[in-house]
């Protein structure tokens, strides 16, 4: 859906009322640095805001919303994150390196609660990290990958095998995601989703890596 010349988002391209920011960057290359940049006024200039101001979760909170937080990836640590965990109302830790899709469940849970109609649901996936073991067998299209040949080794000569295997984790996102709006639209309220990577990853198109 941003010109790839892979078909990597079957599902979510036939989505209606998608919109694409195709011209986009991230704040930091780690997750437990980004994602305080993402939920802050802090900037990558002004780390230090993250720790003096509230989040949006807390904005959420003061405008009425009960907010959950459903995490497939630990992140509360390092950086001082862990101030955040004192802001949600509820957490819900899946970190048991199952695929995405096992926080659906949960997603379905809380959408069910009826203690309070204005929710903030916050996801935190595990995304697409290498592409290694994080996606089911089925969505192995691109080959060779790194889980039939069990190269582990970071550098350019593996080069097809990390984009490979990179490439059938999106794919795999592409079904998670998509399944994650069909289950918020199943409600019939008014809501939004919203997607963000935290980070990219190397795939070596620089020539000196």
């Amino acid at each position: 859906i941003c010109g790839y010349q892979r078909e990597t988002n079957p599902r979510l391209s036939l989505i209606e009322n998608l919109v694409v920011f195709n011209d986009f960057y991230a704040t930091a290359n780690v997750t437990t640095l980004a994602v305080p940049l993402m939920i802050t006024r802090a900037t990558s200039d002004n780390f230090d805001l993250c720790h003096k101001e509230k989040s949006i979760v807390s904005l959420f909170s003061e405008a009425g919303f009960t907010s959950y937080w459903i995490s497939n990836q630990e992140i509360f640590k390092g950086y001082g994150s862990d101030k955040y965990l004192d802001e949600i109302d509820n957490y819900y830790s899946q970190t048991h390196k199952n695929p995405d899709e096992h926080i659906l469940p949960v997603l379905d849970e809380v959408l069910s609660d009826t203690t309070n109609d204005k929710k903030l649901i916050i996801i935190n996936l595990f995304g697409n990290h290498y592409g290694i073991n994080s996606h089911p067998q089925e969505y192995n299209v691109f080959s060779p990958n790194l889980e039939q040949s069990n190269a582990i080794n970071r550098n350019v000569s593996n080069r097809e095998l990390f984009i490979n295997s990179y490439d059938n984790s999106v794919l795999y996102q592409d079904y998670v995601l998509s399944e994650i709006i069909k289950h918020v639209d199943a409600r019939e309220s008014v809501s939004m989703v919203y997607f963000s990577s935290d980070h990219g990853e190397s795939l070596f198109d620089e020539p000196s890596y």
